[in-house]
Parts: C-alpha cells; sequence; structure tokens
C-alpha cells in the first residue's frame, strides 16, 4: 500500500468532487464486506485525525486513491490551475492592453468617459461593497434589513459551500442512514429524540472495527428498565452489515414446548449441526444467573414446605393426642372386654389416616378451581421485579401432576408418623386405671 504524498486540504477542491463521485458510483457495486474491510482499514489511519468531518472525507478519498491508479481527480486539478494561470496571465495581458490604450490616449478623438468609470471603478466598488456586508459580523447586520439573506446568499460563493451543494446530489442510499430503535432508558439517558442520529462503535466478526451511523425512529418499552437501559435494536440486515456478518448469524434461539428434556435436545442438535465450531446450549447454561437464581429459589421453597409442614404436623400431634385423651374410658372399656393393644394402635392410626384422606380430596377438589383460575389470570404483583434479565409483573400458577402428589405424600405420611404417639399411648392404656378416668 502505498503511502499519500499530498497532504489532506481543509476544502474539498474540483478534482476531489469528480473523484468522490466515481469511487461512490463504484462502491455502489461493490459487495458490503469487501468495502467494510476496506474502510475499517483506512478508519485505523484516520483514527488519531481530530479534524472537521470534511477533512476525514478527504482523507478517506486520498487513501482511497493511494489503492486505486484510475482516479483522474489530481490531473483534473492540475488542469485547473493551469486554467486559473492561464486566466490570470490573460487578465494580466488584457489589463496591461487596456492600460496602453488609455494611457496612449492623444486627446484626438471624443470619448465616452461612463464606460471608463463603469468598467474601472463601478464594477469593483459594488463587489467590494457585497463582499465586504458579507464579512459583516451578526451583532452588526441584525440591525440591517435583508442583510441575512444577502450573507446567506454570498456564502453560496465560498468553496467552503461545495460539500453541501454536492451533497445534495449524492445517491439516496448514499444520503440515507439506517435507522433502530432505542430502549426508553437508553434514550433518555442520550437525551435522544425521533430522528436523531447515534454511532455504534463495536467489534465486528473479523476483528475489525464496527461502526455507523443511524437515525433514531422509535422507543422500546419492554418494562425491564435494567435492559432498557443498554438496548438498541437494528434491522437484521443491518445488524448484519455493521458486524460484518453478511447472509450469517451469531446466535439463533430455539423455543421449546418443554423444559423437560433440554439437554438431550441439546445433544441431538449438535449432533445433527456436527459442527465443531457451533456451540449448542441449553438456556441453563447461556443464561445461567438466572438459571440459579431460579434454582435458589425452588430450594428457597422447599425449606418453606419443610417449615409448613412441621408447623401442621405439630398441629396434628396436638389433635390426636387432645382426641385420645378424651377417649381415655372408651380405650379402657375397649381394653377391658378384651380388645388387644394392637387393635386399639390400628384402630387410631386407620381414623387419623381417613381423616388425612379425606381432607385431600376436599382441599384438592377446591385448590383444582382455585389454581386453574390463578393459572390463566395470575395475581398482580404490587411492583414489577426485575430477575436474572426478565421482569416479573405477575404470579401464575401450573396446574401438573407434581402439585396434587407433594401436597398429598406430604399430608398423609406427617398424619401417620404423627399419630404413632398417640397411638401408643391408647395401646397402652390400662383398662381399671382408665376407668377410674374422669
Amino acid at each position: 500500500m502505498k503511502t499519500s504524498p499530498h497532504p489532506i486540504n481543509s476544502q474539498p477542491s474540483l478534482g476531489d468532487l469528480m473523484d468522490l463521485s466515481r469511487q461512490l458510483g463504484r462502491d455502489a457495486e461493490a459487495s458490503g464486506a469487501s468495502l467494510r474491510h476496506r474502510d475499517r482499514e483506512i478508519g485505523r489511519e484516520l483514527a488519531a485525525l481530530e479534524a472537521h468531518p470534511v477533512t476525514q472525507l478527504l482523507g478517506w478519498l486520498q487513501r482511497v486513491r493511494d489503492r486505486i491508479d484510475d482516479l483522474r481527480g489530481d490531473k483534473v486539478n492540475t488542469v485547473y490551475r493551469l486554467g486559473l494561470l492561464v486566466l490570470a496571465v490573460a487578465g494580466l495581458l488584457a489589463g496591461w492592453g487596456t492600460a496602453a490604450v488609455v494611457f496612449r490616449y492623444d486627446g484626438t478623438h471624443p470619448v465616452n468617459v461612463i464606460h471608463v468609470v463603469v468598467v474601472f471603478v463601478l464594477v469593483q466598488l459594488v463587489t467590494l461593497v457585497f463582499f465586504g456586508l458579507g464579512l459583516l459580523p451578526p451583532a452588526v447586520t441584525r440591525f440591517m434589513p435583508g442583510m441575512r439573506t444577502v450573507q446567506e446568499s454570498l456564502g453560496l460563493l465560498s468553496p467552503g459551500r461545495l460539500q453541501h451543494l454536492f451533497a445534495r446530489y449524492l445517491p439516496q442510499a448514499y444520503r440515507d442512514t439506517a435507522t433502530a430503535l432505542l430502549g426508553k432508558g437508553l434514550a433518555a439517558r442520550l437525551n435522544a429524540g425521533i430522528g436523531d442520529e447515534v454511532v455504534i462503535v463495536s467489534q465486528a466478526a473479523d476483528g475489525s472495527i464496527a461502526n455507523d451511523l443511524y437515525t433514531v425512529t422509535g422507543f422500546v418499552d419492554s418494562g425491564d428498565e435494567m435492559s432498557d437501559q443498554m438496548a438498541m435494536y437494528l434491522h437484521l440486515a443491518d445488524a448484519q452489515e455493521l458486524f460484518v456478518l453478511e447472509g450469517r448469524v451469531h446466535e439463533i434461539a430455539i423455543i421449546s414446548s418443554s423444559i423437560r428434556g433440554l439437554a438431550r435436545t441439546s445433544g441431538e442438535i449438535a449432533q445433527a449441526i456436527n459442527r465443531p465450531e457451533l456451540t449448542v446450549e441449553p438456556w441453563q447454561v447461556f443464561a445461567k444467573s438466572f438459571y440459579d437464581a431460579m434454582t435458589a429459589d425452588q430450594k428457597g421453597n422447599w425449606i418453606s414446605l419443610a417449615i409448613i409442614t412441621l408447623l401442621v404436623a405439630i398441629g396434628v400431634l396436638n389433635t390426636v393426642l387432645m382426641t385420645v385423651l378424651e377417649r381415655t374410658r372408651e380405650y379402657g372399656l375397649m381394653r377391658a372386654i378384651g380388645t388387644s393393644p394392637w387393635m386399639v394402635f390400628r384402630l387410631v392410626l386407620t381414623e387419623v389416616s381417613l381423616m388425612a384422606v379425606m381432607s385431600v380430596i376436599a382441599g384438592a377438589v377446591i385448590a383444582t378451581g382455585v389454581n386453574y383460575w390463578l393459572s390463566i389470570n395470575g395475581v398482580a404483583m404490587p411492583t414489577s421485579i426485575d430477575f436474572g434479565g426478565m421482569t416479573f409483573s405477575h404470579a401464575y400458577t401450573e396446574i401438573n401432576v407434581r402439585s396434587y402428589v407433594i401436597p398429598l405424600l406430604c399430608v398423609i405420611l406427617s398424619a401417620i408418623f404423627i399419630s404413632v404417639i398417640p397411638a401408643l399411648k391408647a395401646a397402652r392404656t390400662q383398662p381399671a386405671t382408665a376407668m377410674r378416668y374422669h
């Protein structure tokens, strides 16, 4: 690659505009990947150039010229300078000839002085007045009616306005920027509005610097305040172009109808793809923070369930003990007529088990209707909770076999276990002592 021997101008010349027009036409037919590879190399060279955007544009054009030998802008500039030189020489000759005629005038023929005054005085005077007005500061011209229009008109004659005039005739594809949606929080932090422009600077898939200009066309409120403070949404084609992924993506999300068996499904997908450079991960891996939080919450639920079961068991134990004490005379009478201790023990266990089964059936019938309603409508939480990158505003239930089996086993087994002590007490009742019990 050659290094440009020419300094970067601050204003575009005629040759610059011609080369820019020709190069933009070529770029319209080139692939996006090749253009980004070229421009990112140039961007590294211009990264330290802190100058006006026009100067940076001319620096880009000069480096494109270094890579392409058939741009003729420099030659056009040379011809243009020669033309100016020819005009200057012609002007000097014309002025010298006119002066020679004037000074050689001997007064023998009449001359119209008005023509001489118009050519040599009035034209120069009018030109000086107009350009002098254009140089007046705003503090003076604001008191002069119409001066703003005059200054703007004179400004169009400045070479510095060439880039603005040229930009009006650029192809639409080069004048329009891609569009983007900003998260509500990010838009507030950037103080961005509809129609504003934002610049993305990131790293592309090929290791180069990914940067581009986007026009804000809307805002997104996902309900997750943390996500909305960092979220920016692009069209898929624009994102692929930005990250040099034309026709490719870096991640594909597959939604499963069931949360069970995801490890086996991930293995089957990886086996079907059979590409070592690609990884297939279940949500428990790529959303590990959320999975860990959910697992911790489940462990907390089991602890809560154990505490509730213990409290219920203590209540059942108290109830069964009170029942055995109230029936001490009955148990004594049964022992007196020949009932074995084992029979009394089974009688207490059977009674408690039947009560537990009936309570489970009645509770299941009531809970099914309530659970079904909550699984559809849910319960609105007082405040939304951002947890693991997701926002929870409602709590929903789920009807499944597990929600019936676990409570059933907990109630029946705890009732039977707790009733063992009262049953033993009833089985050990002494008939003589129990008959005298009041």
